[in-house]
C-alpha cells in the first residue's frame, strides 16, 4: 500500500476502505469455518458450546466489520463533497495543520481551507476546526438545504394566509 502512495505522491483515500473490506473478508471466512465446524460436530451428536461461542463471537465481529465499512465509506464520500478551494499566485494558502502551501484544497463550513490529506487525517482524531475548534459536520450542507427549504414553504404559506 505504502508503495502505491509513493508513486502516486499522496496518501490513498481509500486505503482504510480497502484495509476494511479485507478485514471483513477474513471475519467472513473465519464465521464460515466456525459455522461449519460446529455443523459437523452437532451432526456426530454433540453440542460444541466452546464452538457456539466462536460462532457468536465471530457474527458479532463481521457485524462491527461491515458497520465499520460503511461509516468509513460515508465518511469518505462527505469528505469529497466539500467545497474544493485552488489557491491563486495573488493570495497563497496555508495548510496549518501540515504547514504547507495549498495548491488544491477543501473549505470547511467555518471557512478555513485544509489539504484533503490533512483534514482527512485530522477529523479520524477530532471532529473540529484545527484554527477555530468549531464543532464539524460534513452532512451541514444537506442540512442547511432542508433548512432553508422549510423556511421558504413556511415564508410562502405566511404570505398566502396574510392575502387571504
Amino acid at each position: 500500500m505504502s508503495l502505491f502512495e509513493l508513486y502516486y505522491r499522496e496518501q490513498w483515500l481509500e486505503k482504510k476502505f480497502v484495509f476494511n473490506l479485507i478485514s471483513l473478508f477474513f471475519d467472513t471466512c473465519d464465521f464460515l469455518i466456525n459455522t461449519q465446524l460446529f455443523y459437523i460436530i452437532v451432526r456426530r451428536g454433540a453440542l460444541p458450546i466452546y464452538i457456539l461461542s466462536e460462532v457468536i463471537d465471530n457474527l458479532t465481529r463481521l457485524g462491527k466489520s461491515i458497520v465499520s465499512l460503511y461509516k468509513w465509506r460515508q465518511f469518505i464520500v462527505k469528505l469529497r463533497a466539500l467545497k474544493d478551494i485552488e489557491s491563486n499566485a495573488d493570495h497563497q494558502l496555508q495548510c496549518c495543520i501540515c504547514l504547507g502551501d495549498i495548491a488544491k484544497g477543501k473549505q470547511l463550513t467555518c471557512s478555513h481551507v485544509f489539504h484533503m490529506d490533512c483534514l482527512r487525517t485530522w477529523l479520524i482524531e477530532k471532529a473540529e476546526c484545527p484554527t477555530c475548534r468549531k464543532p464539524i459536520r460534513l452532512d451541514q450542507n444537506g442540512t442547511e438545504e432542508r433548512v432553508n427549504r422549510r423556511r421558504n414553504r413556511i415564508g410562502i404559506e405566511q404570505r398566502l394566509n396574510e392575502r387571504r
